[in-house]
């Protein structure tokens, strides 16, 4: 990029800043324009301010290893970069994890097509402990719970769905077709 380009883009940044817009991204992004026009204290200074908004931001200590390295901090750069290596292999085995923990819940989606129901349940389990923010394994495994009998395990599943996600209007309707089959205590829990 052209210096005049990066220069603006920067003062862009720096008004936003000072418009009350302060994110970790916003203070990475001038982190990373400072950097390039050879501006390294500041670089250091919005990079440390993205770690303070946001301690986990890979892409931040990268930005950070780089001002750091390019002024001279050796030391101080190579910890940057442990921090930055530690944090994206840890995105990249959540990463894995999501990846593997939807595919077994496709394939429990397949199963339950296939009225195969116990082995959908153990498939929809699976998903929900390997990945346990997945809010449509919770909502599967309450509706089986309560085709099963077992209306406080599908009560206590379809309510984690809930909490994963408030949004989904199915996962009312659910919970209160169990309400109503409850006795009037659970009721006035909901």
């Amino acid at each position: 990029r052209q210096p005049e380009t990066l220069d603006r883009a920067k003062i862009s940044l720096e008004k936003a800043l000072a418009a009350g817009y302060r994110t970790a991204e916003a203070h990475k992004e001038l982190a990373s324009f400072s950097s390039k026009l050879n501006e390294y204290p500041a670089a250091i200074e919005h990079a440390n301010a993205a770690l303070r908004l946001d301690p986990n931001y890979a892409e931040a200590y990268f930005v950070l290893a780089d001002a750091l390295r390019k002024s001279g901090s050796a030391e101080q750069a190579a910890e940057a970069v442990r921090k930055f290596q530690a944090l994206n292999a840890s995105a990249a085995e959540r990463k894995e994890r999501e990846t593997k923990s939807r595919a077994i819940y496709a394939e429990g989606m397949s199963l339950l097509q296939k009225d195969d129901l116990t082995r959908a349940y153990a498939a929809f389990r699976a998903a929900a402990e390997m990945l346990p923010q997945l809010d449509a394994a919770h909502y599967r495994m309450a509706q089986l719970e309560y085709l099963g009998g077992d209306a406080q395990r599908a009560l206590q599943s379809i309510r984690r769905a809930l909490e994963l996600n408030a949004f989904e209007p199915e996962y009312h309707f659910v919970l209160a077709r169990l309400l109503e089959n409850s006795d009037a205590p659970a009721a006035t829990e909901a």
